[in-house]
């Protein structure tokens, strides 16, 4: 068996925007490496529709907060690099597994 501290993570949270299809409007990521917890990295994203209420009640993003931040498109391969592990671990990913879905639709990923 595999020693776990052999192993990098990296844990991942996102928010999105409320609407459907979700799109990101933040994601963060915390690397794990020979069991030692990493520095925090996070993105505000700007998406294409608005974030909704209901949403902005969840995560307390507005679209004042993203309207400046760059998309998606414009920190890939930043994120792609922060996701480069052995496994990734995530809290609500029925949730978090609708917005990856749409950035690997999107995205080629």
């Amino acid at each position: 068996m595999t020693d776990w501290t052999s192993l990098t993570y990296v844990v991942v949270d996102v928010e999105g925007n409320g609407q459907q299809p979700p799109e990101l409007v933040e994601l963060a990521t915390v690397p794990i490496r020979g069991g030692v917890i990493g520095e925090a990295i996070s993105w505000l994203v700007r998406p294409d529709d608005p974030i909704t209420h209901f949403a902005r009640g969840i995560h307390g993003i507005t679209n004042n907060d993203v309207a400046d931040a760059p998309t998606f498109d414009d920190i890939e391969t930043d994120v792609l690099h922060a996701l480069s592990a052995d496994g990734l671990i995530a809290h609500n990913t029925h949730r978090s597994e609708e917005h990856t879905s749409e950035l690997q639709s999107h995205h080629d990923l």
